[in-house]
């Protein structure tokens, strides 16, 4: 019985190994569609992670499959029983994989037809939670295997296209969009001469080898120990040998092993049709400061106050400002907005460029090696779906954002938080290198890591007005220190780019951290950083047309740039009916500034509500060629001389502003599997509200039928809340899957001085617990069981015995138990022979 017990082992061990550490590699993914698709999610992707994954990328793979191997060759105890055990358990993984899926879509069927109707109603966010921090499109495709799957569907596409359309003629064959996290594919077995065509052969070439090394590895360890402990178990029965022969026999075991070992990781790295790169290795859930998204307390709407066409035109002089090409550190554009919104939010917008003709920095945005693209973009965002959102409930613009599908909560989670996105001139096979040259100069010196290329994109014949044949573009994704690294870029740029006007707010913002969202409780709740450069030539002319700057650009100068967008809630509340609100209050900044280099053009514009429909504006610039009153009337220009004071700009503001209330939920664990939800509203307003509501509805309906409200009300409501009153909600709930469950915002409405309003508290997250994996993989076997019955017509298989324990539960019970009884057998028989043989 020595092979059914190497089986049992064997395949056991696989899965639990499985299911307990390989898993971990795909945190990012589980922690967000963990809690709707369970354990049998979990088996899949570590399944096929243990059985496709490349032991060189991921060397956690080859202690695992040999231990597999060794505890297969303890069970079968004979070389040749354990090879054929090896084999057995290795097609038994599939067939489990199988049947995990098979759970998975019987478990999750109406999940299932949920997420494809909201896929092709385009709005997946109504079929799938929103994403917890850690977990965006950089993180899932830096994920084992979920590169090498997308670039052999798009190889497998291309060739479609190109049998069907041809290579000339059309154009398709120009544009390549390639989702990886290594560089581009190697010719099968590493060598070339191998001609793979058809989706068949794309198919074998991506997959194939990888299976094949595994199988091998577990079928080596397997082997070898099974020998190596028949031979110490029937010692006395083997052909009798000197005590010379037999350590030698050990001792070429011992090489044997050695070599094959050595064989197989070459013969991988043979096989392997992508190159390895250190610097897109293990994506981790931390992304600097960020843990789960802090959203700030806003309120929905209501009549828009400040429109697109008035922002626009409020920041504009009647003068085109022209930039003069002399000059290494002149020709400056140092331009700011900051305004209130009539949700009390300030919203500050910064751009700061200058010319740069030199390459005597260090630094990686001048660097001589960064000059041969054509431009370098740096960004790095911080609650994108709180910044949309508040921007249209407090400055009036339209919602088709937010209710578009494509800027939809979840697809905004979604997105990499720190991204890198680079042009160059020529093909993708011409200026790969380059590009990751560049992203490894920028993320050392940014001190960035977990780099990896997702996006790979041959422009064709027209990008933005330049016209040539091959454009490449590349999209890098990376982690960092959001503080650190902004930072190090904008002190990147301080010698080129003035430290004047606003430019003083914003350095000032980004080394105090108030602009890096996260790092103090004062600080902005969101935001939008970039940096980068302009490469001189035709795209920088493009690009001069639409900032309005000179296009005649000197050759061999380039343009570089910083700035942003952030967001920060709460900053006028409705303490009073007449505010006076400063500058000062609306950048988060009481110092002084100058317009003081005669090199640069300065501008800012500062703007809060003044009433129900109308805005009070005023604009602070300092052109060439243009000159401003200095006074303090609304919708006027200041041009001040010298330095001054944020804090002497004031406007005047009658608009009603939302209650200053203090929003906190919090989560505590009541049990493995059950935690307590309390969001508690405190006013802090000198106003008393009525009708207050606290709505915790969306957790219920995002989580449907994977959690189970035990005790308590998702809604509560109260008549009034004086100033100073607390009013709280609780419910408690039992997680059935491992995951990340999110709270997402719950809304506290409200109506004050006759007028509704809503204000959103923060999100807040728990991980769900990991069942047993002896509970998951009955949970698996028992779907797989009973849907079956149903076409052969059985069904006492599933019939329950007790809770949780099922006859074939009965049936596989007995067989390792009888198991167990013929090893006990076995062993006994052993030793009486052992003692017989002894004289």
């Amino acid at each position: 019985m020595g092979k059914l017990t190497a089986y049992i082992v064997g395949l056991f061990s696989a899965i639990a190994l499985s299911y307990y550490v390989l898993s971990s590699y795909y945190s990012p993914l589980i922690s967000w569609v963990g809690p709707i698709f369970g354990a049998p999610l979990i088996f899949i992707l570590s399944l096929m992670f243990l059985l496709m994954g490349d032991v060189l990328n991921h060397l956690i793979l080859i202690p695992i499959l040999i231990v597999v191997g060794v505890l297969i060759g303890l069970g079968a105890r004979k070389g040749t029983k354990a090879i054929g055990a090896a084999i057995t358990v290795y097609f038994s993984l599939w067939g489990f994989i199988v049947s995990s899926l098979f759970s998975l879509y019987l478990e999750s069927k109406s999940k299932f037809t949920s997420l494809v109707s909201s896929v092709s109603s385009s709005s997946i966010s109504n079929g799938l939670p929103p994403p917890p921090s850690g977990t965006n499109f950089g993180t899932i495709m830096a994920e084992p295997l979920f590169s090498r799957i997308a670039l052999t569907v798009e190889k497998i596409g291309q060739t479609s296209l190109s049998g069907s359309f041809g290579s000339t003629g059309t154009g398709l064959s120009s544009t390549s969009f390639s989702i990886i996290s290594g560089s581009g594919p190697s010719s099968f077995l590493g060598i070339g001469g191998i001609n793979v065509s058809g989706p068949l052969g794309i198919l074998a070439e991506a997959f194939v080898p990888f299976i094949i090394v595994n199988l091998i590895i577990i079928m080596i360890s397997s082997g070898l120990t099974g020998r190596f402990l028949y031979r110490r178990i029937n010692k006395d029965k083997i052909a009798k040998k000197a005590n010379k022969e037999k350590k030698q026999g050990k001792t070429k075991e011992v090489i044997v092993f050695i070599i094959l070992a050595l064989f197989v990781l070459s013969f991988a790295g043979a096989f392997s049709p992508y190159s390895v790169s250190t610097t897109q290795q293990n994506f981790h859930n931390d992304n600097g400061l960020n843990s789960y998204a802090s959203l700030g307390n806003y309120p929905l709407n209501r009549n828009p106050v400040f429109s697109t066409t008035k922002l626009v035109t409020g920041i504009s002089s009647n003068n085109n400002p022209q930039i003069s090409t002399s000059g290494n550190n002149s020709n400056q554009d140092i331009l700011s907005a900051g305004v209130i919104g009539e949700q009390g939010s300030s919203y500050n917008i910064f751009l700061n460029m200058a010319l740069y003709s030199g390459n005597s920095n260090s630094n990686w945005i001048y660097a001589s090696g960064q000059t041969s693209s054509i431009f370098t973009l740096v960004a790095e965002t911080d609650n994108l779906p709180q910044l949309f959102r508040s921007i249209e409930n407090g400055l009036g613009v339209s919602n088709t954002i937010s209710n578009s599908s494509i800027t939809s909560s979840t697809l905004w989670n979604l997105m990499p938080q720190s991204v890198i996105v680079m042009a160059y001139n020529g093909t993708l096979a011409n200026t790969s290198s380059y590009a990751t040259t560049q992203v490894g100069s920028i993320m050392s010196q940014l001190g960035g890591s977990d780099g990896a290329c997702i996006v790979q994109l041959s422009l064709g014949t027209s990008f933005i007005g330049i016209s040539d044949s091959n454009i490449s573009l590349y999209i890098y994704t990376f982690t960092a220190n959001y503080y650190n690294s902004e930072n190090s870029m904008v002190n990147d740029l301080s010698s080129t780019i003035s430290n004047s006007g606003s430019n003083e707010i914003f350095t000032s913002g980004m080394n105090s951290g108030y602009l890096v969202p996260g790092y103090s409780s004062s600080s902005v709740d969101s935001s939008i950083f970039i940096a980068g450069f302009v490469h001189s030539g035709t795209f920088s002319n493009e690009i001069s047309k639409y900032i309005g700057i000179n296009s005649t650009f000197s050759k061999g100068s380039s343009i570089v740039f910083d700035g942003g967008l952030f967001a920060k809630s709460h900053v006028v509340t409705s303490s009073s009916d007449v505010h006076t609100i400063s500058g000062a209050q609306i950048y988060g900044y009481d110092g002084t500034i100058a317009f003081s280099s005669s090199n640069a053009n300065y501008g800012m514009l500062l703007g809060v509500p003044e009433g129900k429909s109308s805005a009070n504006f005023t604009i602070i610039g300092s052109y060439t060629g243009y000159s401003g009153q200095l006074s303090k009337t609304a919708n006027q220009t200041i041009q001040p001389n010298g330095t001054f004071s944020l804090t002497s700009i004031e406007l005047q503001s009658k608009h009603l502003y939302p209650a200053n209330l203090q929003i906190t939920t919090s989560i505590t664990s009541s049990g493995s599997n059950t935690f307590t939800v309390e969001t508690s509203v405190i006013n802090m307003d000198s106003n008393s509200i009525s009708s207050v509501t606290i709505n915790d509805s969306s957790f219920a309906a995002q989580y449907n039928g994977e959690v189970t409200i035990t005790s308590g009300k998702l809604i509560s409501s109260i008549a009034s809340l004086s100033p100073g009153q607390n009013f709280t909600n609780t419910f408690t709930f039992t997680a059935n899957n491992p995951g990340a469950y999110s709270i997402s915002e719950p809304p506290v409405t409200y109506s004050m001085n006759g007028t509704s309003f809503t204000n959103y508290g923060t999100s807040i997250g728990v991980s769900g617990p990991t069942p047993l994996v002896v509970t998951s993989i009955n949970g698996v076997w028992y779907n797989s069981l009973n849907e079956s019955e149903k076409f052969i017509g059985i069904t006492f298989l599933t019939n329950e015995i007790m809770p949780g324990f099922y006859l074939f539960d009965l049936i596989i019970l007995l067989i390792i138990l009888a198991d167990i009884a013929f090893e006990v057998k076995s062993y006994r028989k052993w030793k009486r022979e052992r003692q017989n043989s002894q004289p």
